[in-house]
């Protein structure tokens, strides 16, 4: 697992208070998000740990874990 791998599931772990086991194929939407504030907490908390900012209509694009990490790992290239 790389950097970014570890380093998404840490925040989302912290942010949301999942306990349980995340994995790539986990869904956001209905399994860890289940409020429109949560969402934005994760939101602010992932563009602080990166350094990025995350637009609100790629959220949309965003389903899954594994979604997240790509859309990262897109967002940090070339650093």
């Amino acid at each position: 697992m790389s950097s970014i791998d570890e380093r998404v599931k840490k925040t989302i772990i912290r942010e949301l208070g999942v306990e349980e086991e995340i994995n790539n194929r986990t869904l956001f939407v209905g399994h860890l998000v289940t409020d429109e504030a949560a969402s934005m907490n994760l939101l602010i908390a992932l563009e602080f740990e990166f350094e990025i900012d995350i637009p609100l209509e790629d959220l949309e694009d965003l389903a899954t874990v594994q979604d997240v990490i790509n859309y990262i790992k897109w967002r940090c290239r070339g650093r």
